[in-house]
């Protein structure tokens, strides 16, 4: 049972001095997923895809392959952030991979601007690889 008898919601403050609760609650899950083209650095492209949930973790996933035919495939997701903004929301997402077949550790940052403004990739590996740009093609929704 979610509250118990020790909770109530009130739609006006009638009792003065009354203590109210307005932190954020946290331990929600969150979800993203991105599918869709970066155009990055120096005009490289690549396709990218992910999906994080952070309260199902069987189906998480990274990859990217990018227009000189290097190939990015995580193995493991040590962690994952979602932070809300007023108009958007990033997500860092942190883990070990292998990039042409050899293992790296891998930061994804993701940020959903909701519409307003195009989607920002970024993933940036331990061997020195980046890819940071806008996503042009397909998007990223993040909740």
């Amino acid at each position: 049972m979610v509250g118990g008898n020790r909770y109530g919601w009130f739609s006006t403050e009638e009792i003065p001095d009354l203590a109210i609760d307005n932190s954020l609650r946290v331990g929600l899950c969150h979800n993203g997923d991105g599918d869709g083209d970066v155009e990055g650095n120096g005009g490289h492209k690549a396709h990218m895809h992910f999906h994080k949930n952070t309260c199902e973790s069987r189906d998480d996933d990274v990859e990217e392959d990018d227009d000189s035919g290097g190939h990015f495939q995580s193995t493991a997701i040590t962690s994952a952030t979602f932070v809300p903004d007023e108009n958007s929301e990033t997500a860092t997402i942190i883990g070990t991979g292998l990039h042409n077949g050899l293992p790296v550790g891998f930061t994804l940052v993701a940020v959903d601007n909701q519409g307003l403004a195009p989607a920002v990739y970024s993933l940036i590996l331990t061997d020195g690889y980046v890819i940071a740009g806008n996503v042009i093609a397909g998007g990223i929704v993040l909740q």
